[in-house]
C-alpha cells in the first residue's frame, strides 16, 4: 500500500493549472507535430505501425499497404524478414507518403 501511497504522492501538483499545462507543453510538441505529419500524409500507416505491418504481409505471400515514412527501425525489419522468409519488399516514394510492396 505504500508505494501506492508514494505514486499519488508524486503525481499530486501544487500548482495552478496554467502553470501545469506551462510545464509539460514542451513534452507534448512532437507528439503533436508526428499526429500532424500524419493525418497530412495520406498513409494508411503512421511511421511506428509500419514495421509491425511487414511480417504479416509477408507470412501472407501478398501485399501493399501505403506508410507516412519508412524508418530504420523498418528498413531493419524488412532486411531480417527477407533473412528468414523467401521475400523481399520494395519502397517507392509517392506524392504524400511511401509505398511498400511484397516483391514478386
Amino acid at each position: 500500500m505504500r508505494s501506492i501511497s508514494r505514486l499519488n504522492a508524486v503525481f499530486r501538483v501544487s500548482m495552478p493549472p496554467f502553470e501545469v499545462r506551462d510545464a509539460f507543453s514542451p513534452l507534448l510538441l512532437k507528439p503533436r507535430r508526428d499526429a500532424r505529419e500524419y493525418l497530412v500524409s495520406r498513409a494508411a500507416a503512421g511511421e511506428h505501425l509500419t514495421d509491425q505491418l511487414l511480417l504479416p504481409i509477408a507470412l501472407a505471400g501478398a501485399g501493399s499497404f501505403t506508410a507516412e515514412k519508412i524508418n530504420m527501425h523498418a528498413r531493419t525489419n524488412m532486411t531480417v524478414i527477407s533473412q528468414f522468409l523467401p521475400v523481399r519488399f520494395e519502397t517507392r516514394e509517392e506524392d504524400g507518403f511511401t509505398r511498400v510492396n511484397l516483391a514478386e
